[in-house]
This record gives C-alpha cells, structure tokens and sequence, in this order.
C-alpha cells in the first residue's frame, strides 16, 4: 500500500506525488479559490433564486431521508442549467453520507465530488470534512466485512473473491489525498474538529503507517490549526506504532499524553492504558502488558474491563499457549466472584479466541468445554465462534449438539450462513436421517432473513438435493419441494446444464409416475401443483409431447382421485402453454379439463 509521504510544495497546490498516487484516478484536483466573489447582474439573480429554491428542496429530501428525491432535484437542476454552489454539493454530498445503506462503496459520492471540481466550485472545510469522515467510515466498514470474510474462508475451506475487490477500494488513500488538499489551500484545515484528525489516525493504525500519521499528528500542532490533540489522539497514536513495531516512539507519546492530560479537560483513561496493552502485545511484550494491567491500571485506579484481558488472551491463543489462557480466564472468574467491582466476569470475547483456536486444532472435547461456557455470556456478537463449533460438531458426527447450537444463534437473533446452513442439511442426509434433514432444511430457512435467502439460495437448494437423494417415497420428495420452491426461481435452472433445482424436479416426476396407487391417493391440490411445476422444469420446451402426455396424466389423476381441482390451476397451466404458442399442446390440455371436470 502506497502513502502520501511529503507535505505540499505550496500553500494552495497539492504535492505533485498525488499524480503518481495508485488512486489518484479517482480524485480531481480542486480549483484555486476566486480572489473576490463577480457582482450579481438581474439574470445571475434569478439564477440564484432557482438555486436557492433548489436547495431547499434538496434540504427537504435530506431531512425526510430519502436519497432518491435528493438525487432527483440535483439531476433536475442539471438539466435546466440552474447554477449549483458549493453549498448544493455540499447537501447531495451529505445525503449520501447519511442516508447511504451501510456496506455500499462510496461510488455515487466520489462521483459527485469529481463533479463539483469539474465545475470548477472550490471545495470547503465543510466539503473536505464530510469527503474524510464518510472515506474513513467506509474503510472501517471493509476492515471489519475483509476480517469476516477471511475467517469465514478459513471455516468452510474456500477463498472468497470479494476480498480482493474490498481491498481495492483505496478508501484510506483517497482520503489522505483529501486531508492533502485541505492542508494545501493554507485555510480549510484550521478549522477541522480533532475527531477528523483522530479518524484518520484511527485507520492509518489498523494498516501501521507510520510517515502519513505523523503528518496528521504534525498538523496538530500548527498555530494556525485551531484543534488540539485529545486523550483519543493519544490512544490512536500510541496503537498505531505498537502495530508498525515500534514501542519507543508508542511509549514517547504515552510520555507526552502524561505531560498533558491533566489539560485535556475530563476524559476515560482507560483508552490510553487498553492503547498501552495492545501496543506492548503487537511488540511481543507479554510482560510489558501485563504489567501494565496489573500494576499500572490499578495504580491509576482505573476500573478494569475485559477489554485489556482479552487481548491478552488472544495473545496467548495466537501464540498457542492455550494452558495460560485458560488459566488467566479461571483468574478473572474466582476474582470476580471475591470482588465484583476490582474483577471483570469474563465475556463472549474472552471465551471466543480460546474456541476458535480449539475448533482449528481439532480439539472437540476440549471445545465443548468453552463453547458451554461462552453459551452462558452474551454471545449475539460471537457468531464466527459458534459457526465454527457447529462445523466442528458436524465434523464429529454429533449432529444433534450442531443443531443446537443453531438454536443458540437463533434465540441470540443470530442466523445461520448459507454454507453452514448446507453442511447441517446435508450431514443430516448423507447419515440417512431424512426427516431430521428435512426438519433442519425448514429450521434454517426460517432462521434465515430473506437477503440471506436470495444470496444464499444455491446452498439451500443443493442441500435438498442430497435430502432428495437419499428419499424412499414421494411424499418426502414433495415435503422437501414445498420447503425449496419459495428459492426455485434463485436457483440457476435453465441454464445449458441441469441445476440441483433442474434434478430435484426429475426425481419428483420419475418418483412419482414409479409410486403405487395407494401412496398417490394420499397426495392433496397442493402437492400436484408442485408435480405440475415439476413437470414444466422437467420437460418445458424441448419435450412438447412428453410435457403434454406429463400433464394430462397428472390432471386424470387428480380426478381418479378425487383430489379438488380448482380453475385457477387450470387457467394458470393454461398460460404457461400459450407461452409456448404450441396450439396442439392448448388444445390437449383444454379437452382434457373439460373431460375430467
């Protein structure tokens, strides 16, 4: 990852790195700021008016909350050539900045940006301030979903490609570029509150760049700049070196935090001291950070959390020193329990390093002893944990204790991933226990929000493919079917080679036309809608004769029966074969109707 690493040339040009910058693509360079504002003639008058009135309406739409409407008033004012401030950018930018869906890239807003300077309208504090603020909240957002989606590659085994298109975003470059252009026109950074600064620096510490924080922190300590450096500042500091590696200048700033705290107005302390912890741990200094918990925390009379114990023991797992993990839990619990107020109680955070890394190492029984006792916390932010114990049940063929733990997640509000959801379903149907499969396939899609359904459908549906697999009578086939159609039109059927969907729907008819009698007198309307379903998939198009003989068989059934057979089923085939512009396919299907009703 390449940084910004000099101050600009000028007070009011962007250093001439930007240009080689791997993101640079993506920003414009921002306008010289005009010398005096033109004097308004009649015409720029009422130009300014419609502006004004625009903006209203584009201020109306921001605070109702709706994106669409913002967007529509800008694109108007667009086509009707109404003169745009940088007070307009400034309200469509913060739009976007509030109302956009949380996890989207920062695409529509770039681009609106990049617009605004070529227009030539000077950015302003304002601009810059909302432009680094939502860059920083969206690199925050990609570490988080980038960490999720490695360790759920490392659960289920495979790589996954959205990684790689995160990682490109460049969101922390092109802020840096930003926060560049504010130092440069010598005006906009003075008036930055230090959480913009502390932003920065917050996400320059995840990826340990040292050279580009100490040119935020340098602006700091500007004369002109009217912000200054708080205990967060500090923290954020103090982290970030501990990441790159480097405790001397980590502790130096620890030094000058202690100069001056004591004018940084009320503050919690413990920020620094959790800073100092994970600082001395990222150098490998478990002494250093104990003591630090121990001795120093206490003597500051700082309440402690689990929040430094927990990086300790992520510590110890990371290093597999699994024995002082433990032991350092039983500390905290037998602490507690003497002095509640001296001792945290151990949380889903402390237990979750310890099961992850037994889940790694195939440690069940092991696992099983810390998953019991991490069920006991609070465990709605422990999801990665419980996957991997649940795989990990499955791995050792207990799948009823698997099942379980997805009851956990479902009173936690947690839900099942598509891929865990697959592997339950399917251990349950390779061990020949097709009515648990179907059961568990039922429990998991309702578990499931209905995004979680589109993405996930072929998962799901390859998994009532196994069920389907290992099923003796149709009536299983159909209980399954009716689990499954709500994902059917998610799953890639009709495509040049046949989906799980596309074979799910064969094996219904072949089960079907091979049942006896007595099993078929059993079946509802219900279930031969889905045969006639079927029957579509199975034959559609490149059958026409099949189709029409599947169909008429299916109807004559339904009537030897004695099953209900409603219009609306017949006018809802009719359809489907009219589409087909098959006259003689038509007219079977009404001869057969008409002899059967």
């Amino acid at each position: 990852m390449k940084h910004i690493k000099s101050q600009p040339s000028s007070p009011t040009q962007p250093p001439k790195q930007f240009s080689h910058h791997p993101h640079d693509k993506f920003l414009l360079t921002p306008p010289s700021s005009p010398e005096s504002l033109p004097r308004l003639t009649n015409h720029h008058k009422k130009k300014t008016s419609s502006t004004y009135e625009y903006n209203n309406r584009i201020l109306t739409a921001k605070r109702n909350g709706n994106l669409r409407n913002v967007m529509n008033e800008f694109t108007s004012m667009k086509k009707n050539n109404v003169q745009m401030t940088h007070h307009t950018y400034n309200l469509v930018l913060e739009a976007h900045a509030i109302l956009r869906r949380e996890g989207t890239p920062l695409t529509n807003m770039l681009r609106i940006y990049n617009e605004m300077i070529q227009h030539q309208i000077q950015p302003n504090a304002y601009t810059y301030i909302l432009m680094i603020r939502s860059l920083c909240k969206r690199d925050v957002e990609v570490q988080k979903t980038v960490a999720m989606l490695k360790r759920q590659s490392a659960r289920i085994g495979h790589k996954n490609e959205d990684v790689v298109l995160l990682e490109s975003e460049g969101n922390l470059n092109m802020a840096l570029a930003i926060f560049h252009y504010a130092v440069a026109d010598g005006v906009s950074v003075n008036s930055f509150e230090v959480e913009i600064f502390n932003q920065l620096l917050r996400v320059l510490s995840h990826y340990g760049d040292t050279t580009d924080a100490e040119f935020v922190y340098r602006q700091l300590e500007q004369p002109h700049v009217h912000a200054r450096p708080n205990s967060a500042t500090y923290a954020a500091l103090i982290n970030l070196f501990g990441r790159a590696g480097d405790i001397d200048t980590a502790l130096y700033y620890y030094h000058v935090y202690n100069q001056v705290k004591d004018t940084l107005g009320p503050h919690d302390t413990s920020y620094i001291f959790n800073a100092l912890v994970d600082c001395h741990l990222k150098c490998n200094r478990l002494e250093g950070a104990l003591h630090v918990v121990e001795h120093d925390m206490v003597e500051h009379g700082i309440k402690l959390t689990c929040i430094p114990y927990n990086s300790i023991i992520r510590h110890y797992c990371a290093h597999n020193q699994m024995e002082d993990a433990e032991a350092l839990i039983e500390r905290l619990i037998q602490g507690h329990q003497e002095d509640s107020e001296k001792y945290p109680s151990p949380d889903a955070s402390s237990y979750g390093p310890i099961l992850s890394s037994y889940c790694q190492t195939d440690k069940w029984e092991e696992a099983t002893r810390i998953y019991n006792a991490l069920r006991e916390t609070d465990i709605r932010k422990a999801y990665g944990n419980l996957a991997n114990y649940a795989l990990l049940c499955l791995t050792h063929q207990d799948r009823q204790k698997a099942l379980s733990v997805i009851q956990d997640m479902t009173q936690a509000d947690l839900e099942p991933d598509p891929v865990l959801a697959e592997r339950m379903v399917t251990s349950f149907a390779q061990a020949e226990q097709v009515d648990s499969a179907v059961h568990v396939l039922c429990t998991l899609q309702q578990a499931m929000s209905s995004r979680s359904l589109i993405k996930g459908a072929g998962h799901l549906v390859n998994s009532a493919l196994e069920i389907v697999l290992h099923c003796d009578t149709v009536c299983q086939v159909l209980q399954v079917m009716q689990i499954i159609m709500p994902l059917a039109n998610q799953d890639n059927h009709g495509a040049e080679s046949p989906s799980s969907f596309d074979i799910i729907c064969k094996i219904l008819i072949d089960s079907y036309f091979e049942q006896s009698a007595q099993v078929k007198d059993r079946l509802t309307t219900a279930d031969f809608q889905l045969l006639f379903h079927a029957v579509f998939v199975v034959y559609g198009y490149q059958q026409p004769s099949c189709l029409g003989d599947a169909l008429t068989q299916l109807l004559q059934d339904m009537c030897d029966f004695r099953v209900d057979i409603p219009l609306d089923l017949y006018e809802d085939i009719l359809d489907q074969l009219q589409a087909y512009d098959d006259v003689e396919l038509e007219l079977k299907w009404k001869i057969a109707f008409e002899r059967n009703t």
